[in-house]
């Protein structure tokens, strides 16, 4: 996987040329989203993470999420104006699969958004994405697309995302899973629109700063 910035929003992927046939058929391509694995998901990274949260705590939250993944890609494709794939219950004749895991997870501390608030109150507004990088949450995915039959995979992409930057303050520094909430909602509309987007055109990401409070 390499970084693509001039048409992918993750930070690296791998397109194989067969995944074009696939998105570019003039019946939809059916896609089975499978359950989000947590079976690479790293320990906690980011000590004020690991201060105020416990492990056993984490890892409930991740099962959670990992569910709430799933039902976002999944809403996606269904909700998009124009999709490439069709959600399928479960792996058909001609269907690709859509593998997720989620690989990093550092809560948001209650603390961290308290002392980020007051930096970017004090200082400069989203001066805290250059010193106070310790002090955010942030989570990771990875995933592949395959041909259920084959097991061939068709794209690879992986991204990390952290606590966005506020203007003032952001209502998502303060729950302790709100910022991985968000960057998976990104992620889900992120990836559903570049399966059906050409590869010399460009699927912008979302930006690490926020103005509005929630």
């Amino acid at each position: 996987m390499r970084p693509e910035p001039k048409h992918s929003p993750f930070q690296r992927n791998w397109t194989s040329t067969e995944l074009v046939a696939k998105t570019t058929a003039k019946k939809p391509t059916p896609l089975y989203v499978a359950p989000v694995t947590l079976k690479h998901l790293r320990p906690m990274t980011r000590s004020i993470s690991v201060v105020e949260n416990s492990e056993a705590s984490r890892q409930e939250a991740a099962k959670e999420l990992a569910g709430y993944a799933r039902e976002k890609f999944i809403t996606a494709f269904k909700k998009s104006p124009k999709p490439c794939f069709e959600i399928a219950e479960k792996a058909v004749k001609g269907s690709v699969t859509l593998e997720l895991a989620l690989v990093e997870l550092n809560p948001n501390s209650l603390s961290g958004g308290v002392l980020r608030t007051a930096i970017n109150v004090v200082a400069l507004p989203g001066i805290d994405s250059v010193i106070a990088r310790p002090l955010k949450g942030n989570i990771a995915i990875e995933g592949k697309l395959t041909d259920s039959k084959t097991k061939k995979v068709l794209f690879e992409f992986a991204d990390n995302r952290e606590s966005k930057s506020a203007l003032v303050f952001s209502v998502y520094d303060f729950l302790t899973y709100g910022q991985a909430r968000e960057a998976i909602r990104e992620w889900a509309v992120e990836f559903e629109k570049l399966m059906r987007t050409p590869a010399s055109e460009r699927v912008r990401g979302s930006s690490g700063f926020t103005i509005l409070p929630w």
